[in-house]
């Protein structure tokens, strides 16, 4: 009893960590108006650990590794985040725009950047992709923030009225602070998920299956059906969508899932070249400041939504199109007919075969 108690306390903390991983991608890089104070990442983690427990249960369903994996499993994150979650996503009715656009910041910004590359590149030491990624993605970050920050205000004032935070235009210095202890909460976040992660051959017991399913379902009641009500015919059709593309693999005869891939312990020297996000970030915005005014923030800021929407659709896209290759490739190959080497005794005893002499 004892240790099924600690074993589930275990999942509860990995997998929390990874929710505030991906907090700081969806949140505190999206918009720095709600600030990173700890009631505000305590809030949103304790949701999005919804999500993160949603696709890890349908990323350990069946095996297959790699980044086609992390893809589909933060297509199932984007899903629960702004699909269940909150009713963002059926603002575009029957429409998948706004979906694809929340795949490519919440499925491929948090989920896959944040979660399952830097822990996959700090168990590979590679310390260098983690430098080079989190200097690009520092520097659309310090971008983004400005140019979100002077033209969407009408979002800023809602979260300001509702008391979560400012809706001021941060200065250079404030943006720099700010973005510094969002890579420490970063950096904190792999910390915990490094000493929490399970062991290869991990898989989620049925009563977590059965928690997890209940609260997606209660959250779907509670926040979206009262004000979408056909929601679930979306969320239905995209969830099904998902749930074949993440059947079993084909991949190889592995029975390795991505949860066994990101099994080990890491070096936390690896993980301190996250600190380049704040540093790159903090330079961009510092340089574009002068320009806060002008009307180019305004197209910056339309431009980087059609990047997301763009991005969505290339990452579903690859990863469904490499499943397509895997599969024909693991196809079973028809046996081949096997040729006769032996010479049936009629033949030997042919009229031909008697009148041939010996070698000479």
């Amino acid at each position: 009893m004892w240790t099924r108690t600690t074993s589930s306390l275990r999942t509860l903390g990995w997998i929390c960590a990874a929710a505030l991983a991906a907090v700081v991608a969806s949140e505190r890089i999206y918009w720095y108006w709600a600030g990173i104070d700890a009631d505000s990442l305590s809030v949103l983690t304790v949701f999005y650990a919804v999500a993160v427990a949603a696709a890890v249960a349908a990323l350990a369903r069946s095996s297959g590794t790699g980044a086609r994996r992390a893809v589909f499993g933060g297509a199932v994150f984007a899903l629960v985040v702004e699909g269940i979650i909150t009713p963002v996503m059926y603002e575009d009715g029957p429409l998948p725009v706004l979906y694809l656009m929340f795949v490519g910041w919440h499925g491929l910004l948090a989920f896959v950047g944040f979660v399952y590359l830097v822990r996959r590149w700090a168990l590979d030491g590679r310390s260098t992709r983690i430098a080079v990624g989190a200097s690009v993605a520092g520097v659309g970050w310090g971008a983004w923030a400005l140019a979100s920050g002077v033209t969407d205000r009408e979002t800023a004032q809602e979260i300001a009225a509702a008391g979560a935070g400012s809706a001021d235009v941060l200065l250079p210095a404030e943006f720099a602070t700010y973005s510094v202890w969002t890579g420490l909460v970063l950096i904190f976040a792999h910390v915990v998920m490094d000493r929490l992660w399970p062991a290869r051959g991990w898989s989620p017991s049925r009563t977590w299956n059965v928690a997890t399913a209940i609260a997606v379902v209660a959250l779907a009641s509670l926040l979206v059906i009262p004000v979408v009500p056909w929601a679930p015919l979306k969320l239905v059709g995209f969830g099904w969508l998902l749930w074949r593309f993440l059947g079993r693999s084909t991949e190889g005869p592995s029975s390795d899932t991505l949860i066994d891939e990101l099994a080990g312990r890491v070096r936390y020297r690896n993980l301190a070249a996250l600190l380049l996000l704040p540093l790159a970030a903090t330079l961009t915005y510092w340089s574009m400041w002068a320009m806060r005014d002008d009307s180019l923030m305004e197209i910056l800021y339309l431009r980087s939504i059609d990047v997301q929407v763009a991005a969505g659709i290339a990452g579903l896209g690859w990863a469904i199109r490499r499943r397509s290759r895997t599969t024909v490739a693991a196809r079973p190959t028809p046996p081949t007919p096997s040729v006769r080497t032996t010479v049936p005794s009629q033949e030997l005893d042919s009229p031909i075969n008697a009148q041939e002499g010996p070698p000479s």
